[in-house]
């Protein structure tokens, strides 16, 4: 099982590997280091505030569902769990890992139905959103295919998020779950209206600041693009993180960045150093921050 464990990591490593290497053969690699490296400090700033907002935003919802029966965890440890999601996410496939942070939740406070549950919901309402906000510019661009796919995904998503009726029946018939998990999870998927409407409103928060991040490090770079520009690009960017077979969609989130910015006149070293530049104040630091939390608790799992 370990060996099988780290055959799929070496597998993604060389994958994400691979394109990147390709992305950068096949252009000038001087100028991309160039431009990763020419930014404009005062714009970059407010790039960071709407980056950092978008983590509150995660925080809030986090906190919210997984202390909806009572209180398990202060919010700063609701943030260390987050971390170590986005830690996780740097080995795991199609952003599972922000699923597997309850393992820590679980040690932390027990009640392992619950920690699971309240992230594959969690999971849910995220996704639910980036689709809802992805529907116009899938459309705009032309790509139909994943558009109908998409409008089918996100009303499925809608109809269990609102009516967890059929995942509860699926759950009670399952012959391997004790009655006592099955009421737990039933207790964790029964959210109030109230509740749920929360949960949209601080996903979709979160997706709007992460969008007006991406604007204002594409202006801290001097590129000429527009709200309306960033609005069709980066929902479908940051739907291509999930792409499974890959290191937390390294290297194809820069190849499609390449490709939806070509319509706006950027060419692709520009792309390639504004996806780098954009996966380390988004991606790499929250990951560092987790691997530092995992490592300082590695023996007690105690915050």
């Amino acid at each position: 099982m370990i060996k099988k464990k780290y055959f799929k990591f070496f597998i993604k490593v060389i994958i994400s590997a691979a394109i990147l290497i390709l992305l950068f053969t096949q252009n000038d690699s001087k100028i991309i280091f160039n431009e990763f490296i020419s930014i404009y400090g005062g714009v970059l700033i407010i790039s960071l505030l709407f980056i950092i907002a978008s983590w509150f935003f995660q925080f809030f919802r986090y906190h919210l569902i997984v202390n909806k029966q009572k209180k398990y965890f202060r919010f700063s440890e609701s943030v260390k769990l987050i971390f170590i999601g986005d830690a996780l996410n740097t080995i795991l496939p199609a952003g599972t890992g922000e699923i597997m942070k309850s393992h820590y939740a679980y040690l932390q406070a027990g009640d392992l139905e619950h920690m699971y549950t309240s992230s594959f919901i969690e999971k849910a309402y995220a996704v639910h959103s980036i689709i809802l906000i992805a529907l116009l510019p899938l459309w705009v661009k032309g790509h139909s295919t994943i558009l109908y796919f998409s409008v089918f995904l996100w009303s499925l998503l809608t109809f269990l998020l609102f009516s967890n009726k059929p995942i509860l029946n699926l759950v009670q018939r399952l012959p391997f779950i004790t009655e006592e998990s099955k009421n737990n999870i039933k207790n964790t998927m029964s959210l109030s209206i109230h509740l749920k409407l929360k949960c949209i409103l601080s996903s979709t928060s979160l997706w709007m600041c992460a969008m007006m991040g991406f604007l204002f490090l594409m202006w801290s770079n001097q590129l000429n693009v527009s709200l309306s520009d960033v609005y069709y690009t980066f929902p479908i960017l940051a739907v291509s993180r999930l792409f499974p077979f890959t290191l937390n969609g390294i290297g194809v989130q820069e190849a499609v960045l390449v490709l939806l910015l070509s319509d706006y006149g950027i060419n692709a070293e520009q792309s390639i150093a504004l996806g780098l530049q954009y996966r380390v104040i988004s991606h790499l630091i929250p990951a560092l921050i987790g691997a530092g939390i995992i490592l300082f608790n590695k023996k007690s799992l105690k915050f």
